[in-house]
């Protein structure tokens, strides 16, 4: 298993210990030894695979993958979008929607070919540059990386974007987990490339499971409740 697919089960599988505890049900209840209580006292039927929860998020901000701050509303979101890279459990970028080179200075994204959104279309440079624009807007919890760190960017190809820095420094990379949204995104909420994809229903939020993320092809929950 990669290290992506383990951060992202490890992530799933908290979310939903925590969601149990939060409940009221007892993990170690006893059956009951009355077997006019238990179906004739037959313990041997298969439990059935959860595959919905129910997580918490804060309904005072619009989940939006750019100027969301709260904590909670921010876990949802790292559900939902991904960046250019991801940071790894040593704070290391790796490659995530593009393979990329850098020399401190520079850097060059180079745009995978499976990478999709959730409405399934590729990312283009042209998304990579929407993205930018986003995050670099008042308002956004990452304008800060660009008016400090990053000097411009430009598309060089319909697959590719050239980054250069104020500074040099090795670890600018790390400044590109911030997520990637597609351009002309239609419906409420911007499509990413996350392992959920946002919905509503009657009023009530939802993350669906986005078929089109490789890493969320073995993921039991295909739906969690916000």
């Amino acid at each position: 298993m990669t290290k992506k697919k383990s951060k992202f089960a490890l992530t799933v599988v908290f979310v939903l210990v925590f969601s149990l505890f939060l409940s009221s049900c007892s993990l170690f209840s006893l059956p009951d030894d009355n077997p006019d209580n238990n179906g004739g006292g037959n313990q041997d039927e298969p439990e059935k695979t959860k595959t919905e929860m129910t997580v918490a998020y804060f309904s005072g901000e619009k989940i939006d993958p750019y100027t969301s701050a709260n904590r909670a509303n921010r876990a949802v979101i790292a559900l939902c979008y991904g960046g250019l890279v991801f940071l790894n459990e040593e704070n290391i970028a790796e490659e995530n929607l593009a393979s990329f080179e850098t020399d401190g200075s520079t850097a060059t994204f180079v745009i995978k070919e499976n990478a999709r959104f959730s409405d399934g279309s590729a990312v283009t440079a042209d998304d990579i540059i929407y993205s930018f624009e986003k995050a670099k807007a008042d308002g956004s919890i990452y304008a800060f990386r660009f008016s400090k760190y990053i000097a411009n960017w430009k598309k060089t190809s319909a697959n590719t974007v050239t980054v250069t820095f104020k500074s040099k420094n090795i670890y600018n990379i790390n400044l590109f987990d911030f997520p990637i949204t597609k351009k002309n995104s239609k419906g409420a909420y911007p499509d990413g490339t996350g392992n959920y994809r946002i919905s509503s229903k009657d009023g009530l939020l939802y993350l669906d499971i986005n078929e089109n993320s490789e890493r969320a092809a073995g993921s039991e929950i295909k739906r969690i409740k916000l």
